[in-house]
């Protein structure tokens, strides 16, 4: 499985269409580079041959253009063509068993994925948990809102909601995720006034500061202190969210929930509260910057 994950890596550009030959080669092959373009290296193996390749200079010296794809890889491959043709290693089947994973998460599928595939693994390694990520949501027959067949009133009477299996990742990491993944589906916000939930275990995290944080606040450019941005994402763009520190009520925000704050040195608690109720806590200290 590692060598077979090892060879499907981007090759040159004379072996880029190499699986379109039928003498082509399979190998299995990483690269690396030094921290500061000190030198390069490239190592492929098959069943029969390993090659290794280093590059580099005597004084150790960095070089924008010392990068092992450009280097020390075309040469290894050089190598591996004048070699004879190798076999690639059978593939134990007996070691080996079907499981269906998530295709979102790579988690094992539970019975809420929607997309799975099949993949193999050693049959006496451990098989991870079931996907902590699909879950059975609610919502009303338009799916503007998420709500139980208790919350079916006013425009929604006598309707009933329906329920999905659908991918929802933990809000702090679905914040980032959602903005380099196409295809990701936010959920909609609970139905306005009502207090019903789902199995969703919360709505919205405090991004910044983490838990047990020593923050350093630099001095601006003016040579006055500056200020902590603190950062809250929440799933429902129209709800109000609350912020307190220390016991001092400082404001609310709606739909970009940030809070930039002069804190003295010391240790700080910040509650963050949501429209439903919700809060989430977070302690932190602000060390002195000298």
């Amino acid at each position: 499985l590692t060598l077979s994950a090892l060879e499907d890596g981007i090759r040159p550009d004379d072996e880029a269409a190499w699986q379109s030959f039928s003498h082509a080669k399979r190998i299995a092959w990483k690269t690396g580079t030094s921290n500061g373009n000190r030198d390069a290296w490239a190592v492929g193996t098959t069943a029969d041959y390993t090659v290794g390749v280093w590059v580099g200079n005597a004084e150790g010296q960095g070089r924008p253009d010392l990068k092992s794809s450009s280097t020390a890889l075309p040469v290894m491959f050089d190598i591996f063509s004048t070699l004879p043709q190798t076999r690639w290693p059978d593939i134990p089947y007996d070691e080996l068993e079907n499981i269906d994973v998530c295709v979102h998460s790579g988690y094992k599928a539970s019975m809420f994925c929607k997309h799975t595939k099949k993949l193999v693994k050693p049959t006496n390694a451990p098989t991870s948990e079931l996907c902590p990520y699909c879950i059975a949501v609610s919502f009303t027959p338009d799916k503007k809102y998420r709500a139980t067949s208790q919350d079916m009133e006013g425009e929604y009477s006598g309707l009933f909601p329906i329920v999905e299996n659908r991918f929802v990742l933990p809000p702090t990491v679905e914040y980032w995720y959602a903005r380099s993944t196409l295809g990701y589906s936010m959920l909609p916000p609970y139905l306005p006034e009502k207090n019903s939930s789902d199995s969703l275990s919360e709505d919205f995290s405090i991004m910044f500061p983490e838990q047990g944080a020593n923050i350093i606040i630099p001095t601006e450019i003016d040579g006055k202190q500056g200020n902590t941005l603190m950062q809250v994402f929440h799933r429902d763009k129209t709800t109000n969210v609350y912020w307190d520190i220390d016991g001092e009520y400082f404001g609310s925000t709606v739909a970009r929930h940030e809070l930039a704050i002069h804190l003295p040195v010391g240790k700080h608690t910040l509650t963050v509260t949501d429209s439903r109720g919700n809060r989430r806590v977070r302690n932190f200290s602000v060390l002195s910057a000298e």
